[in-house]
């Protein structure tokens, strides 16, 4: 966390903060244990004016409630709908709720790594999961609502492969034409290992049938505006497809070559910012010990200045 914080120091702000898609080790066969590597990505305005904003970043942990693959519903409630009152989501939504009280504006959610079933043989989990968010130090912030959506993620595979089908439009459209502001989307299955077999070598030994995962989507907007029903969309998202190519050191360790230091400046200089860089279950085994992946990263920006609601 210190790494993170300090960067505030020079007026940088939090965009995301990630695990590097692929990039895991296990030190032994039957440990428990699995090493990640997390990245986080920072911003601030190319010609920055002082105001008096102020800010400091704040990690919260807690568990959200999810099934493995054997139960494809995740929160008891249809797809493509609100999530905010499934019983899943209530530990996150408790400490989003309190933070917004306090102007606490939600940067992103990502999985620690954890997770704990719920019984010997539940496939019921609680996955640890951390909350991000800007914390103000100036007086009297705007206070923003944050909603989520949850949609559903088709993933097909075989033997050396694997491929999903989603709506992305969808959601974008529905949230960003009410003015809402894309924060974070979270695949949690697939971000808790319960997706998948980390090497494609092995896929062959999971279950081979069609799955669904879950899609969470976070949005916020301003409390004023949605008090004034004001509807006037302000932002606009564009995601950029990448492909990764993975390397397997051994059936429990793996490295990828994903690097878009370029690919944000470019952007940057477009006056996009990164929201999140989003690993996808998409896999094509190349060679024996390789495999190429998919890396989707989702940039946005205003369509207008977004001035204050008087």
């Amino acid at each position: 966390m210190p790494l993170l914080t300090k960067q505030y120091a020079e007026h940088f702000q939090l965009c995301t903060f990630y695990r590097l898609p692929y990039h895991q080790s296990k030190s032994q066969m039957f440990s428990s244990r699995v090493k990640y590597t997390y990245q986080g990505i920072f911003s601030r305005p190319a010609n920055r004016v002082p105001t008096r904003e102020r800010w400091e970043l704040e990690a919260d942990q807690t568990t959200i409630a999810l099934n493995d693959i054997a139960n494809t519903n995740m929160f008891n409630v249809p797809y493509a709908t609100t999530v905010a009152d499934a019983s899943a989501m209530t530990n996150i939504f408790n400490v989003v709720n309190a933070q917004a009280e306090q102007g606490g504006r939600l940067l992103c959610v990502e999985s620690t790594g954890g997770r704990n079933r719920k019984g010997i043989v539940s496939t019921n989990y609680n996955l640890g999961v951390n909350l991000y968010f800007n914390m103000p130090l100036h007086p009297n912030p705007q206070k923003f609502t944050i909603t989520a959506f949850c949609t559903s993620m088709r993933v097909v595979r075989g033997i050396g492969h694997e491929g999903c089908d989603w709506d992305i439009n969808g959601p974008l459209t529905g949230y960003l034409n009410q003015g809402w502001k894309l924060v974070d989307i979270n695949i949690p299955q697939h971000e808790a290992g319960l997706s998948q077999h980390p090497d494609p070598r092995w896929r062959f030994a999971v279950l081979l049938e069609p799955i669904h995962l879950n899609v969470i989507w976070f949005f916020e907007k301003d409390q004023a505006r949605i008090a004034a029903n004001d509807m006037t969309p302000y932002y606009q998202v564009t995601v950029v497809n990448l492909d990764v190519y993975l390397a397997y050191k051994s059936a429990f360790s793996c490295r990828m070559d994903l690097n878009i230091t370029s690919l944000i400046r470019e952007m940057g200089h477009k006056g996009w910012s990164v929201v999140t860089v989003l690993d996808i279950p998409s896999t094509k085994q190349t060679n024996m010990g390789t495999a190429k992946g998919k890396v989707l990263v989702f940039f946005q920006r205003p369509l207008v200045e977004v001035p204050p609601l008087h």
